[in-house]
């Protein structure tokens, strides 16, 4: 799941208490089968030679992955992540049955390297699929810069992003 400025909406009615210092979580959207080839060759060595890591979400169904290439991100400390299924927007709004075939064969693509979580393409989702994602995919902090793919608790969240959350609404 992409945490990106919405995600108090997603989350449901939280508000954020800007921390003394700001996070930044970059991130590259692979939505062609040209960018691990620009990602390596062009990105890769300035945020390397600035001692950043990056998130980089895959596409994974439409066009064949180069295994080596995501490998080789993945072996130089950066994150690989999965953007959707094939770029269609379809995923959210699919039957259950189908919307689970795609999460499952998403999150597949990711195994043999640590997946950073999913990013739905055009940011398009739904709240049935946002919490589908969790049987597909696990949180895990192994430094602040992690992504958070699905936080259990609103602790994790805060943990995760150095923010103080403030449920607002009727069920407090």
């Amino acid at each position: 799941m992409d945490l990106s400025a919405d995600a108090a909406a997603d989350l449901g009615n939280l508000l954020f208490q800007r921390p003394a210092r700001t996070r930044v979580l970059l991130t590259h959207d692979i939505d062609s089968a040209e960018c691990p080839n620009n990602l390596v060759k062009w990105f890769l060595p300035i945020e390397e030679s600035n001692d950043v890591r990056s998130a980089n979400y895959i596409v994974p169904r439409a066009w064949p992955i180069d295994r080596g290439l995501t490998s080789e991100i993945d072996n130089r400390g950066h994150e690989i992540g999965i953007h959707g299924y094939d770029h269609s927007n379809r995923t959210p709004f699919a039957p259950t049955a189908e919307r689970h075939v795609r999460l499952a064969a998403g999150a597949q693509v990711g195994t043999g390297f640590k997946t950073a979580g999913y990013r739905a393409p055009s940011l398009v989702r739904t709240k049935v699929m946002i919490e589908e994602l969790a049987s597909h995919y696990s949180i895990g902090f192994e430094s602040r810069e992690t992504i958070c793919l699905r936080c259990e608790t609103r602790q994790d969240f805060q943990n995760a992003f150095g923010v103080r959350i403030r449920h607002v609404g009727k069920n407090r």
